[in-house]
């Protein structure tokens, strides 16, 4: 690997350029994003900034919190740009579970736009990851941004993936055709490390180049009577189906269900490179049929996924956006 090493030119504080202070920033900062991102925003994306308002609002327990548990709010990092008082650009720089960082919100209002501001924070996030020796960096952008595109383009990100975000609006079940020998069941329990084995072989862009966090998720978990009974009335918050070609496992679908509905419900379908094609009608038709006229449901499919985003689309769904992943390696003397 070659390296190409940079110099970091960051404008001082007095320029604007500062850390992102959780117990002061949140509510302007999500003020901020909901500007920018307007035509962007979905359900959780609105009700996470309605969160980050009321940890604003919360602040002084905040900072009791973080004065017993500081790392509590690591996923909170990041920078700002002042002018006048009001923060006007703003980076989130946040861990993932493998030790690289993803950064998101790289947001600056308009009337400060092309005078260096996002390049400034996108270099502070940098040198941080550079401190705190990380090995890459992620992030996310919308297709169409191209003046994004091009400033971590120069930053050397170099593109990974794509990924299309899907919806649909109160769901009527589906009747996509299904190839005979292909049928939905429930978890088998002796089975569960297959169910794993095919998460981390399947197509999912959305970890960002990890694989499932753990087995613990895919493990068969008691149940109670109670809680056996209890579920026959309301549905569990999370679901997942094995989708069955034979007696091989092809595909795996998971339902996540909002209890709050200003929140969008979610489901995940994975498929296994020799299933591509032959399952994905079978698990969309479980799933509009499990959330049957459910306010919305999202999906986030890889770009590659071709026939389960056919699928979904058949079924109602509709893409609200296509997003480039981009990713910066690091090592010891710059960035490649």
């Amino acid at each position: 690997m070659v390296s190409q090493t940079q110099s970091l030119s960051l404008p001082t504080a007095a320029a604007g350029l500062r850390a992102l202070d959780p117990l002061r920033d949140l509510g302007a900062v999500a003020d901020l994003v909901e500007e920018v991102f307007a035509d962007e925003l979905g359900p959780d994306s609105r009700h996470i900034m309605r969160d980050l308002r009321m940890m604003h609002t919360l602040r002084p327990l905040m900072w009791m919190v973080n004065s017993i548990a500081p790392d509590n709010y690591d996923f909170l990092g990041g920078y700002v740009w002042e002018e006048e008082g009001r923060i006007v650009g703003n980076l989130s720089l946040s861990p993932l579970s493998d030790g690289d960082m993803i950064v998101a919100n790289v947001a600056v209002s308009a009337p400060y736009r092309r005078r260096g501001i996002a390049r400034a924070l996108m270099n502070a996030a940098i040198a941080q990851a550079q401190r705190r020796h990380v090995h890459r960096i992620w992030l996310q952008v919308n297709e169409q941004n191209r003046a994004a595109i091009a400033l971590y383009d120069s930053l050397n990100f170099r593109y990974r993936d794509t990924v299309v975000e899907m919806q649909a609006e109160q769901p009527d079940p589906a009747t996509l055709p299904v190839p005979r020998g292909v049928r939905l069941v429930a978890p088998i329990n002796e089975r569960w490390h297959e169910a794993y084995e095919l998460s981390r072989r399947a197509q999912n862009t959305t970890r960002f180049g990890q694989g499932p966090q753990s087995s613990r998720s895919y493990r068969p978990q008691p149940k109670s009577w109670i809680e056996r009974l209890w579920q026959r009335v309301v549905p569990p918050a999370r679901e997942r189906w094995w989708a069955m070609e034979g007696d091989d496992l092809r595909g795996l679908l998971t339902i996540l269900r909002r209890r709050n509905r200003q929140e969008a419900d979610r489901v995940e379908l994975l498929v296994a490179p020799e299933g591509e094609g032959q399952v994905e009608g079978a698990m969309v038709n479980l799933l509009t049929e499990r959330l049957r006229y459910r306010a919305v449901v999202q999906s986030v499919v890889a770009g590659q996924q071709v026939a389960t985003r056919d699928a979904l689309r058949r079924a109602g769904f509709v893409e609200r956006r296509t997003l480039n992943q981009m990713r910066l390696t690091l090592d010891g003397a710059g960035w490649n």
